[in-house]
């Protein structure tokens, strides 16, 4: 068994590692549909992150609060049926973590606002919580609480889809309902770490800055899976409306590469390579920018060993041409037809598995790239890398 971990060492800023676990855990949770899978992979991002004896999750049944899941020793289960127990109804009406008289940590899982439910966290013999680790457990809680609640919808909501029999119109309508609900927060984060960085607030720490690249990638993954959801759902629906205009298609491949440098690692290279002369399409720029942005940040991101990726632009006949190429991981010809499908994720590679990622990325670019005439061609074979190659007519 380990050793309990002193309690100076738990007074500390949040750090880089910390903020990396969060964005794990809000991926990690963004990824659950089940509300008991939910709940058990909240207890055990609880317990691992505040290094606990044991964990409780107890969530709001009508009035009631009843135990849902447990983490203790490393282990974490569900309980197969609601227990009846009186929880700690006094946690309903916290804001923030409280540290108990006991030495226990009392969480409350809120989502605008609203109680969702109480984790109780016990430290380890010899161990005692502080304020340092109540601020963790805020961070999680800020994340567990909209995603349980999330999953307790989406579950109603299923069992209403398995009466009706119109599953694809109850997910079209969840990804436009988690969209609508995480912009907002997102856009008011953004808004708030521009002001930091600024200096609104007073000189930044250097310590801080060094952060602050990790914090504003991770914003990025949030926007662009927001974006994500919000975009297919419009085109599940036939809401999908094109803004078409003139426009240099290596403009907006610079601008793409430009948004994706964030995501690049520092012995890694992203390059591109244009035509002297335009590139002239009739297109949505934002749309193909999206289009283009994603199958960059897919070729970075399926580099694991940050090999290098390059982009070229091209004119192939009357059609313009971009052409994404990394040395990664490569994809399986019995993969294929699963690339571009909604929610598809490749998981036999186990070198993927650690890879976060909802599977809308490939299937909206594809729907997009179609919706301009145009589509989406790939080459790859497994250790060997892929070529994602962009095409859309060119202005006549």
């Amino acid at each position: 068994m380990r050793e309990p971990r002193p309690a100076s060492l738990r007074r500390h800023p949040p750090r880089v590692h910390e903020l990396e676990a969060i964005h794990q855990a809000t991926a990690l949770l963004a990824a659950q549909t089940d509300p008991d899978e939910t709940a058990v992979a909240t207890v055990c991002l609880c317990g691992e992150l505040l290094e606990a004896h044991r964990a409780l999750l107890w969530w709001l049944n009508g009035d009631h609060l009843v135990p849902r899941a447990q983490w203790r020793d490393g282990a974490a289960w569900s309980f197969e049926d609601e227990l009846a127990g009186a929880g700690p109804r006094h946690g309903l009406s916290a804001v923030r973590t409280e540290v108990e008289s006991d030495g226990s940590l009392l969480i409350p899982l809120r989502a605008d606002g609203e109680p969702v439910g109480v984790i109780v966290a016990e430290p380890e013999p010899r161990a005692v919580f502080d304020t340092a680790d109540a601020a963790q457990a805020d961070l999680l809680a800020a994340v567990a609480g909209p995603a349980l609640r999330t999953a307790r919808r989406l579950h109603d909501a299923e069992a209403t889809v398995a009466r009706l029999r119109d599953v694809d119109h109850v997910k079209t309508e969840f990804l436009a309902l988690a969209s609508h609900e995480l912009r907002t927060p997102i856009t008011v984060l953004t808004g708030y770490l521009s002001l930091l960085e600024d200096g609104a607030f007073g000189e930044m720490p250097a310590a801080s800055r060094d952060i602050m690249p990790v914090i504003n990638a991770r914003l990025a993954e949030m926007e662009g899976l927001i974006n994500a959801m919000l975009e297919t759902a419009r085109v599940e629906d036939g809401r999908l409306h094109l803004e078409i205009d003139a426009w240099d298609l290596r403009e907006i491949c610079d601008e793409a590469v430009r948004r994706c440098d964030v995501f690049v690692h520092t012995s890694q290279q992203l390059g591109l390579l244009c035509p002297e002369t335009p590139v002239p399409v009739l297109v949505d720029r934002e749309r193909l920018l999206t289009v283009i942005s994603n199958i960059v940040h897919n070729a970075i991101k399926y580099s694991p060993s940050h090999t290098d990726v390059h982009c070229t632009v091209a004119i192939e006949g009357d059609t313009a041409a971009v052409a994404v190429k990394d040395s990664g991981l490569g994809i399986a010809l019995e993969d294929m037809n699963t690339l571009f499908t909604r929610f598809g994720r490749i998981r036999r590679d186990p070198a993927t598995h650690s890879i976060m990622g909802t599977g809308l990325g490939l299937y909206l670019s594809r729907e997009l790239a179609r919706a301009h005439g145009g589509d989406i061609r790939v080459e790859s074979s497994p250790g060997a890398g892929s070529t994602f190659t962009v095409v859309v007519p060119l202005a006549t």
